[in-house]
């Protein structure tokens, strides 16, 4: 009897049941499949099924879900691209302003151009998952709603641009509060990534400093 384990394979316990590619794909090779399964599939075997699960998830992704959008309207052009994650926090996971919410999770299973392998590859920053959040517009219409920054190290923005992050590290770091110029109405920044000097100036700022 021809079987196949597909407890490796995150998330594809739930597409068993369905009438979808991979339940007919595997229905042409096997007479039994599920978890917890002894296997002998082979490497190439398991690499179909991976392929075959992302084309199952992305099915159910608008086709332009991750693209970047032409927005008409002015928009902010930062100097510091971690003072820009740190309003892209706020504005996206917090506020929910700036759509759609990121999940790297979802926008590997999107991306068409190779496959991400975020188990491998999210002990580093991933380039394409970097490029998106560089090039992401954010409109000045928006710079009112920022009344505060509050970094965390389990924030949402750098779990998804460093998946393995432990904290460390000042990769992160804001370097420059230059932009603070596009946010009138910002008054508050908790801080535990930025140089110090930095720190100096927000409170020159008049902005109060909270070093988590």
């Amino acid at each position: 009897m021809k079987h196949v384990d597909v407890s490796y394979f995150d998330g594809l316990e739930n597409h068993l049941n369905t009438d979808s590619k991979l339940v007919k794909w595997l229905k042409t090779g096997v007479e039994t499949r599920g978890t917890h399964m002894s296997s002998n599939t082979k490497e190439n075997l398991g690499q179909l099924l991976q392929e075959l699960l992302d084309e199952d998830r992305r099915q159910y992704m608008p086709a332009d879900q991750y693209t970047i959008p032409k927005i008409r309207e002015e928009l902010i052009d930062f100097k510091d691209f971690n003072f820009e994650l740190s309003i892209i926090q706020e504005l996206m996971y917090f506020q929910e302003y700036l759509k759609p919410k990121f999940d790297l999770s979802e926008f590997a299973d999107w991306y068409q151009e190779r496959r991400i392998n975020i188990e491998e590859e999210g002990y580093d920053f991933i380039p394409e998952v970097t490029q998106y959040f560089q090039k992401l517009p954010i409109p000045k219409s928006l710079a009112k709603y920022v009344t505060e920054i509050n970094q965390d190290g389990g924030n949402d923005i750098y779990f998804n641009l460093l998946h393995f992050h432990d904290g460390e590290g000042d990769g992160f770091d804001i370097e420059s509060t230059e932009d603070a110029k596009h946010f009138p109405n910002l008054k508050k920044v908790t801080l535990c990534y930025a140089k110090a000097d930095t720190k100096e100036q927000f409170k020159t700022l008049g902005i109060e400093v909270i070093e988590f």
